[in-house]
C-alpha cells in the first residue's frame, strides 16, 4: 500500500519529465525544461588541469563528471562532480585538476530550478583529452622564436605516433596559430588556439599524416616560433 501511495506521488511531482532515477540519497529528475550544455570542447591542456567550455544559461548551475584511466598502470582514477556558473553571456569554462598521463573522459549536465524543484538536463559528452606527462624532458625537441629568444616552443614526443605535445611560453594573452608543413611546403594541420600569458599545452591528434618528417609553427601576433618532428609508422 506505501508503495502504491509513492509511486502516485512520484507520478504527480515529475509531470512532463523525460525519466526519474532514483540514486540512493536523491532523486534526480530529468526534463526537456533544463536546458542542456552546448558545444563542449577543450579549451586547454596544462600539466596539472584540464580547460574545458561549453555554451549554457547564466540561470542555470553545472555539474562536470570526470573518469580518468591512468595510462601507465590500466587504473581507473575516482570521478570528480564539482559545480560551476556560467558568465552572463553564456559562456562557460571549468578547470578539471588532472594527473599526469591519463586519459580523461568527461561530462556536463545542467542543473535548474522549476517552481522550487530541482531539475537536471540529459548529460552531455565532451571531448576525450589525453594528459602527457609534463617531466618527460629527454624526449623533447626544443627550437627557439625566430622573433624572440625569451619564447620557447617544445614539442615531444620526438618522433611521434601520432599524437604530439606543444608547450608554449607565452609573454601576452591572444589567440595562436598552430601549423604543420611537410617536406614539400604544404600545409597538412591548421588550428587556431587560445594562449594566456605563460606555459600553455596542447595535443595535437595527427594520426593522418604519413610517416616523415615535418615542421611545425606557431604564430601569435607577430610572433613566430618553430620546431621540426617527426613521425613513425604506427
Amino acid at each position: 500500500m506505501k508503495s502504491s501511495i509513492f509511486l502516485i506521488i512520484l507520478s504527480f511531482a515529475c509531470g512532463t519529465l523525460v525519466y526519474c532515477q532514483c540514486p540512493p540519497s536523491v532523486l534526480k529528475i530529468q526534463t526537456p525544461a533544463c536546458e542542456a550544455p552546448k558545444d563542449l570542447a577543450v579549451k586547454r591542456i596544462n600539466c596539472d588541469s584540464l580547460i574545458v567550455k561549453w555554451q549554457g544559461n547564466a540561470n542555470q548551475s553545472y555539474i562536470i563528471k570526470t573518469y580518468s584511466m591512468d595510462s601507465l598502470r590500466n587504473q581507473p582514477i575516482v570521478n570528480e562532480i564539482n559545480k560551476y556558473q556560467c558568465s552572463s553571456n553564456g559562456t562557460c569554462t571549468a578547470s578539471i585538476p588532472v594527473k599526469q598521463g591519463t586519459t580523461i573522459n568527461w561530462s556536463v549536465q545542467s542543473i535548474c530550478n522549476i517552481n522550487n524543484t530541482v531539475f537536471y538536463s540529459p548529460t552531455t559528452e565532451g571531448k576525450e583529452a589525453n594528459i602527457p606527462y609534463c617531466n618527460a624532458i629527454a624526449s623533447r625537441s626544443t627550437m627557439q622564436s625566430t622573433t624572440n629568444t625569451n619564447t620557447q616552443l617544445i614539442v615531444y614526443p620526438n618522433p611521434s605516433q601520432g599524437y604530439l605535445n606543444v608547450d608554449y611560453n607565452s609573454k601576452q594573452n591572444g589567440i595562436a596559430v598552430i601549423s604543420v608543413s611537410d617536406v614539400a611546403g604544404k600545409t597538412v594541420f591548421n588550428q587556431a588556439y587560445d594562449v594566456v600569458q605563460n606555459i600553455n599545452h596542447y595535443q595535437l591528434n595527427l594520426h593522418n599524416l604519413s610517416p616523415g618528417v615535418y615542421l611545425l609553427s606557431l604564430k601569435n601576433g607577430e610572433e613566430i616560433s618553430y620546431a621540426k618532428f617527426s613521425v613513425l609508422k604506427k
